[in-house]
């Protein structure tokens, strides 16, 4: 019964949001902040001043976007000046409208 498993990217944040730069809490605004593991795969920061846990996307628009890899296909479609409607945008990325 030797059967080759798929392998299951379960990482939501796309390669982009992995290298974001960090240069500031969120939610502080201090600059004084460690490493303090990681969350799925992705850094994860604690501020010294705080105590608050963040991660790159903490405080910016893409925070809370839930497929966050279609969103950043779909935002540089725009940034090249495609005008998509959005009926268009949900069957060219499969999400509903």
């Amino acid at each position: 019964m030797n059967q080759k498993s798929k392998k299951v990217n379960r990482n939501p944040f796309p390669e982009e949001i992995l290298n974001l730069p960090v240069t500031k809490c969120p939610y502080c605004e201090s600059e004084h902040f460690v490493k303090y593991g990681k969350y799925i795969n992705v850094p994860r920061y604690r501020c010294k001043s705080c105590k608050r846990t963040f991660l790159p996307t903490s405080g910016s628009s893409l925070h809370y976007i839930n497929k966050k890899e279609k969103f950043l296909k779909l935002f540089e479609l725009i940034k090249v000046g495609e005008v998509l409607t959005v009926k268009r945008i949900s069957e060219k990325f499969e999400i509903s409208i």
